[in-house]
């Protein structure tokens, strides 16, 4: 147990064994040894006293302080002893702070992954967003151009199509102009040729009424005088 005790004694952490009136018989600190962890019944002080297990009779107090030291106990059923490790608390507060430490840091890398990965997915979606917006502006765009192509294409087939039916009408207008024009001419040449007709035909309608009253009067020279000048203006007339 001697071996035992020393090993013990060279860790941080310290052992106690107690026996069923929770008297310690092994630990790694000799100042332990052979005293109570709890106080003692006088029935239990009478069977010390009776049987004289210690080296003393009264075992004094052992009273460990529970900030200072961090206790595990695992009970022997079969001995009614207990087993006792003391670990004590700056070790293991030194520990859990280097944990601690060890797994804020880690947090931290972990946050900072995230921050990053949560940042480019936000660029991902802003880009995404972007080229959203540039595409349905662009289709806007297109749609705007289109309805303006459509429109102007419109308005260029009317053009056309009055273009077209100004011209009919001016070909229209042309050939009504140039039948009137023929009219016009043809009446001119009517009338010119009317007045040209209604003289001699006036001096032949004179000479046949003269022929006609010097037949009357025997005047048979004369009237085939008249008849000759007729004959003569009709020649004309031909």
């Amino acid at each position: 147990m001697d071996h035992t005790e020393t090993l013990w004694g060279k860790t941080p952490e310290q052992l106690l064994l107690t026996d069923q009136n929770g008297v310690v018989i092994l630990t790694s600190n000799p100042e332990w040894r052979f005293r109570a962890t709890r106080d003692l019944t006088d029935d239990e002080k009478k069977a010390i006293v009776a049987i004289q297990s210690y080296p003393t009779r009264d075992p004094r107090p052992l009273r460990i302080d529970e900030h200072a030291w961090l206790t595990q106990t695992q009970a022997i059923e079969e001995t009614g002893w207990n087993v006792n490790i003391l670990a004590p608390r700056a070790l293991v507060d030194r520990q859990v702070r280097t944990v601690v430490a060890i797994g804020g840091a880690a947090l931290l890398v972990l946050m900072l992954l995230l921050g990053l990965m949560m940042q480019r997915r936000r660029h991902y979606l802003d880009r995404i967003a972007f080229e959203a917006k540039a595409r349905r502006e662009l289709e806007m765009r297109v749609i705007e151009r289109t309805s303006d192509l459509e429109g102007l294409n419109s308005r260029l087939r009317q053009e056309v199509l009055e273009r077209e039916q100004a011209q009919q009408e001016l070909v229209q207008a042309q050939d009504e102009l140039v039948q009137t024009s023929k009219l016009t001419a043809l009446g001119t040449m009517s009338a010119s040729i009317s007045h040209e007709l209604n003289q001699p035909l006036a001096a032949i309608r004179s000479y046949a009424e003269n022929a006609e009253v010097l037949l009357d009067h025997q005047r048979t020279e004369d009237a085939r005088g008249n008849l000759k000048l007729i004959s003569e203006l009709t020649g004309r007339m031909a």
